[in-house]
């Protein structure tokens, strides 16, 4: 729905955006060329893929509605030559593949830009072993609810640690400052820290050592 609420909206002409129904559907037009008929799918112009999406999932089961906004969309697109066939036009694995393809890049993208923020990104834990987008086995290994729950805020840097609680702080704590009040080594108090070096938790990491 996303695809019409942003036709239905699409007023800022300043920012790229036309009410102008032909100026739209002619923006839709130049994607699906860009996705279809070159052999770079990168190129393809992600703001819209919505629509080419919505089209292809969401239209053919209300064709029948000549009332709904799906059934307008479609004849208007195909008033202006930019739809023949819905089912013909799109080729949903070619979409997909631009789908998964972007995800991954703003993932990774987004896990590794530290850009604009003198404490660095929160996820700089995380991405020491987080390197791909998937489901990882411990979810499904780890039955223990609250156990499952922990490791994935150890792993996601969201513990109630000083590296963690130093953001809340106004102004933000600065990152060498945020360090562990629970040993006198004057390191900063972080997943790393509790796991391998912290005094303070000695004896629980004898203990799990010895389990593992």
């Amino acid at each position: 729905m996303n695809a019409a609420k942003t036709f239905h909206s699409s007023k800022k002409t300043d920012d790229g955006f036309s009410s102008d129904v032909d100026a739209v559907l002619d923006k839709w037009k130049t994607d699906y060329e860009k996705l279809f008929n070159s052999g770079d799918n990168g190129n393809f112009d992600n703001n819209h893929l919505g629509l080419v999406i919505y089209v292809k999932r969401f239209i053919p089961g209300r064709l029948e509605e000549k009332s709904s906004w799906d059934y307008r969309v479609l004849q208007l697109a195909r008033k202006y030559s930019r739809i023949q066939n819905v089912e013909d036009e799109i080729n949903m694995s070619n979409v997909w593949d631009s789908i998964q393809t972007f995800e991954k890049e703003s993932w990774y993208h987004e896990v590794w830009n530290d850009k604009n923020n003198v404490n660095g990104n929160k996820l700089r834990f995380y991405r020491l072993f987080k390197t791909c987008i998937g489901t990882e086995p411990y979810v499904k290994v780890v039955n223990n609810r609250c156990h499952r729950c922990i490791l994935s805020l150890f792993r996601a840097g969201s513990l109630q640690l000083k590296v963690e609680t130093g953001r809340y702080a106004r102004p933000p704590e600065p990152l060498q400052d945020r360090l562990c009040i629970f040993c006198d080594s004057g390191q900063i108090e972080d997943e790393k820290h509790i796991l391998f070096n912290c005094c303070f938790y000695s004896d629980i990491r004898h203990v799990l050592s010895f389990k593992c």
